[in-house]
């Protein structure tokens, strides 16, 4: 039996690296409650949200190293 998005189990979370189908995001507002999607973005943020909690064995697996870059001055829209 496959999973459905209209079955009434525990909070779910379903993660899509390619984005979803028009037909799944019209049912984002139906299971707000109950599942939870993400896409790649949400994904990236919450691994960086906690990278550093994780156990060792986990990030072992996912390497990444943190590095800080400039931010850009605004340019001065006047000219």
């Amino acid at each position: 039996m496959s999973p459905t998005l209209n079955s009434a189990t525990s909070p779910s979370l379903i993660v899509s690296w390619g984005g979803f189908r028009r037909k799944v995001l019209s049912e984002i507002n139906k299971q707000y409650f109950q599942v939870l999607f993400w896409g790649r973005s949400e994904l990236i943020d919450a691994i960086f949200n906690v990278y550093d909690k994780l156990p060792e064995k986990i990030r072992t697996e996912l390497p990444l190293k943190r590095i800080w870059k400039l931010v850009p001055e605004e340019e001065d829209e006047s000219t």
